[in-house]
């Protein structure tokens, strides 16, 4: 695995794309769909919606946080109280390739903790989910 594929490594270089598509609004606005079809659609929904973004980027950074660590061979997300943000912690590890697995710790279904593995062909995504931008509302616009 690649060190400097995190998505930090990467920002300079996107920067300087950026600026140059920045005095064109029609070629900002192709970037912006073109990265939003390198990641799993449930994600970019989740990351366009003011209530969830920041917990999906925590997410992300936590999984960026396990790559980087090469003594730590599982990582255990944190008890999300609903099915929306399990599906989402699924969501993220798979969007770094990694495996996830649910591990039952109570009669009612309720302390399920999310365990993700590292496998042989883990990977970091092309685009960071820090990029996908918030939908404005119609308010915004």
């Amino acid at each position: 695995m690649e060190r400097g594929g995190s998505c930090r490594a990467k920002e300079g270089l996107e920067e300087k794309s950026s600026m140059e598509t920045s005095s064109h609004p029609a070629a900002s606005a192709a970037t912006v769909v073109e990265k939003e079809l390198l990641v799993d659609p449930f994600l970019v929904e989740a990351l366009q919606d003011t209530r969830h973004r920041l917990t999906i980027l925590r997410m992300g950074l936590d999984i960026q946080r396990f790559l980087q660590s090469s003594d730590q061979q599982q990582f255990e997300f944190q008890y999300f109280l609903t099915s929306y943000l399990r599906l989402a912690a699924h969501r993220v590890a798979q969007q770094y390739g990694l495996v996830t697995v649910v591990q039952d710790n109570g009669v009612d279904g309720m302390m399920n903790k999310i365990v993700v593995k590292k496998i042989m062909e883990r990977r970091y995504p092309v685009i960071c989910l820090s990029e996908i931008p918030v939908k404005q509302s119609e308010i915004e616009k």
